[in-house]
């Protein structure tokens, strides 16, 4: 969570989880406090929202994370910064899932001497070039593996099976030597 994030703990003892549950629910469905106020009104608009109870020695604590929008000059409001970036870039491992079935398939069909699917070469490009932005997965093999990357794309574009088996070799050698050394 970031700086604008709001936490709240408390020890509670004599209410239960439902009655803590209906107060936070009053509170943001009208923007009222009811009772004892659990949540800022700046937080009622909010983009995450982390509950969590733990029961322990005859108490219950609770805790509550919360990530406001963030509100933009004109009134507008705009997630955080962190969820645009994730929107924007999905997680490394998604990443690496989505990049593992394409390479697959690509390194097999060129090795059955075929020329891959288009949609599936420009996936995997597009998903290599994303990938090497992503800090510490094996920086120092970044432009190495760019290089490769571009030149089994040249080889596509060409149609040229033989050179394509090479190029993609490369790119397999590459992806070997990082994968021992960060795996």
């Amino acid at each position: 969570m970031g700086d604008t994030d709001i936490k709240i703990e408390k020890t509670i003892s004599g209410d239960t989880i439902s009655d803590i549950l209906r107060k936070l629910a009053e509170e943001f469905e009208n923007g009222e406090a009811f009772e004892e106020r659990f949540v800022p009104v700046e937080a009622l608009d909010f983009e995450k929202l982390k509950l969590e109870f733990k029961r322990k020695n005859g108490q219950t604590r609770f805790k509550m994370k919360l990530k406001p929008l963030t509100v933009i000059a004109d009134g507008d409001t705009l997630a955080s910064e962190s969820s645009v970036v994730s929107e924007a870039k999905p997680r490394y491992k998604s990443l690496k899932k989505r990049m593992k079935k394409d390479y697959k398939l690509i390194f097999n069909t060129i090795q059955d001497g075929s020329i891959p699917p288009k949609d599936v070469v420009e996936s995997f490009i597009s998903d290599s070039l994303l990938m090497i932005t992503y800090p510490g997965y094996g920086d120092e093999f970044y432009d190495q593996y760019a290089e490769s990357v571009r030149e089994f794309q040249r080889s596509y574009d060409q149609g040229l099976v033989s050179e394509m088996r090479a190029a993609i070799e490369k790119v397999d050698k590459v992806k070997s030597i990082s994968h021992n050394k960060y795996k």
